[in-house]
Parts: structure tokens; sequence; C-alpha cells
């Protein structure tokens, strides 16, 4: 005990690190991050065969990570230390000209693309109807001078090429091209990886020049502004550089929403904008199923149009609903029916994929558009 107490300052060392492991394991878990804006990892099931095979530790290393308490002080002290010793960049995201903040996406998993262009080509294959496809690329494969130079990221634009040579039996929009000549725009956000309520609106101008229909003209809708919008670029790097993004909603008219079978009043969740996730105003967040009819005047037949998506589509559907009677957003992610007995069960006159780039080649859903 004398020993010990000659080294006071191991002492202490020992004591801290005792007290916090108690609290660490006393902590509740959390279920969700704000500030990092995504799902935190669960204690994850044991079994005598995940421990042997090798799975079962890496998935608790995981659970570890995410719930370790004052983790998002820890993010928040780390990201600020880097920016004060000058670094521009911090957990997978760096800064650009202008505030823009990109990421750093220097390699995709090969295996899971191959998977998701296998089922994608496998869906457009047996599905006997219209469908198109649009791949969107990230904010820094179009907004390249604003871009640190040298950024050896993924090239998207050669990889939904490469994608869509894969594809038959669909209407392929080319996200890239439409996008392009407006790089000069706020078509993408500063702090988030979504595209803008302008960005979408020059991919949905895409999608009804391949489809021959008639756009509804911007001017023509009302706008409304959110200003302070950080997004998830801004949540996971906390760059001091960064500046907020204001969002762009328009008044779009319909006659019904549901979700999950669950109504809602119109397409935006309005409290959500006084929140720090704003963009899950757009159509209320993701759902499995979410069913919009809209208010447009019926010309003979309801024109019905199927969506399978991530969340760029969200802030894209508000549009269409200038051109469908009865739209259904589909996301694999949180859809509990089989596919296949649903189209059986469902008409419609046109179906759209629509799913960035990164997310595309990343989802883990995208087989159950064959089940």
């Amino acid at each position: 005990m004398r020993k010990w107490l000659r080294c006071p300052a191991a002492l202490l060392l020992f004591a801290f690190a005792g007290l916090f492991c108690l609290w660490d394991a006393a902590a509740p878990d959390r279920a969700f991050s704000d500030l990092e804006n995504r799902y935190l990892a669960q204690p994850p099931d044991f079994s005598l065969r995940s421990f042997l095979d090798g799975s079962f530790c890496p998935d608790y290393e995981e659970y570890l990570d995410d719930q370790f308490v004052l983790r998002d002080s820890w993010i928040s002290l780390k990201a600020a230390s880097e920016t004060a010793l000058g670094k521009q960049e911090n957990n997978g995201v760096v800064a650009g000209e202008d505030g823009y903040l990109f990421d750093k996406r220097l390699a995709l998993d090969a295996e899971q693309l191959e998977k998701n262009t296998a089922a994608l080509s496998a869906f457009l294959a047996g599905y006997e109807g219209d469908a198109s496809v649009m791949i969107v690329p990230s904010s820094y494969q179009v907004l390249q001078d604003k871009v640190p130079a040298g950024l050896p990221n993924v090239d998207q634009a050669a990889g939904i090429a490469s994608l869509y040579d894969s594809l038959d039996h669909a209407v392929l929009i080319d996200a890239c091209a439409a996008l392009e000549p407006h790089a000069e725009e706020e078509i993408y956000y500063r702090t988030d990886h979504h595209w803008t309520t302008l960005g979408a609106y020059y991919g949905y101008e895409a999608y009804c020049l391949a489809r021959g229909l008639e756009p509804v003209a911007l001017e023509s809708l009302t706008p409304h502004e959110v200003p302070d919008f950080y997004g998830t670029y801004y949540s996971r790097a906390k760059l001091r550089s960064a500046r907020s993004d204001t969002i762009v909603y328009y008044d779009v008219p319909v006659l019904s929403m549901e979700a999950d079978l669950e109504s809602y009043p119109g397409l935006y969740w309005e409290s959500q904008w006084q929140r720090r996730d704003k963009y899950a105003a757009f159509l209320y967040g993701n759902h499995g199923l979410t069913v919009i009819r809209s208010a447009r005047e019926a010309q003979g037949e309801p024109k019905r149009l199927l969506v399978f998506k991530d969340s760029f589509a969200n802030c894209l559907a508000p549009f269409l609903t200038a051109n469908y009677d009865e739209i259904t957003v589909i996301d694999l992610r949180y859809f509990q029916m089989s596919v296949q007995d649903y189209l059986d069960a469902h008409s419609f006159d046109d179906v759209l994929i629509l799913y960035n780039y990164l997310n595309f080649a990343d989802d883990t859903a995208l087989y159950r558009l064959n089940r």
C-alpha cells in the first residue's frame, strides 16, 4: 500500500480507469446518435457457431465502439483537436472549397457491388413492364472544382457507366449529364451527402425527358426555406470550416400520404425542420412502404408509379405528383413484404429505381428485389 502511495498519479489513473469502466458498463445503450445521424450497433446475439466462425467478435467490437460512454463528446473533442492542428479531414470527410465537405472514398466493396448489380439486372430481366434506372453521383463527382486537388476518390461516373453497360430491359437515365451543367448552382448540400431539392429537380427533369413526360415548372411552385441545416458530413467530421446549409422545399398539394399504413398530413414533417436531422422532414423520413395520392386532375385511368429508392428520392418524389396520380415508394431496407408478391397484387404504369451510387454499392437489401 505504501508503494502505491508513493505513486499517486498511477493510483489516480487506475481509480479513474476503474470508475470509467463501471460507468461504461452501467450506462444504458443508445439506439440513435443525433450527432452522427445514424443508428448505433446493439448487442449481438451470442451463439457458439458465431463465436467459432469469427463473426461474433467483430460485431461485439462494433457494439462496444458505438456504445462507449460519452462517445459524442470524444468525437467532438477529436474533431476540435484535429482542426486546431490544421487538419482538414476527419472520419472519412474532407474539407473543400467554399465550405463544402466531401466523402473520402478510396474504394468500394467490389463483392457487394457485384451482388447488387446482379440483383438489379435479374429484377429488370424478370419485370414485364416499363422500368427506369437513375443512379445519382455523390457531390465530389460533380463539384470537381471544389474538391481538394489530388483526392484519389472512386470514379463514380465510370462506375455508373459500367453499371449501366451491364443492364438491359430498362431506360437508363444519366444523372451525371443532368447535373454537371449546373455544377455552379447549389445542387448538393455543403454539409450533407444528399443532393439539394434543386439538384433533385434536375434529376426529375431528366426522368421526365426520358419518359416523355412534361415536368412541372419550378417557378410555378411556392418555395420555403429552412436555414441552419448541418447534415451528415458535418455530423461525422465536425470541421469548424463548415458552413450551414439552407433547405428549400415546395408546396405540393396531395390528397393523402400513407407510410407503413399510417396516415400523414402532407409530404413534409413540419416539426422536423426545427430538429437536427432536417432532411428527414421529406416524406417523414425513410419507411418501408409509402403511398402518395396526388391532387392533380385525373386524365382517364389513374397513372401509377412505383419507386425503389434510398433517401435521395425523398426530395424528388414531391415533383412526381405532377405526373402521376399515385406514387408508391419502397425502401428495401425497411420493406417487410415480398416484392414479387406485392407486384403480383398491384399494377403500375412505370417503375423507377433511384439510388445514389455509393449507397447502391453498399446496400445489403437489394437482393429483396427478387424475393
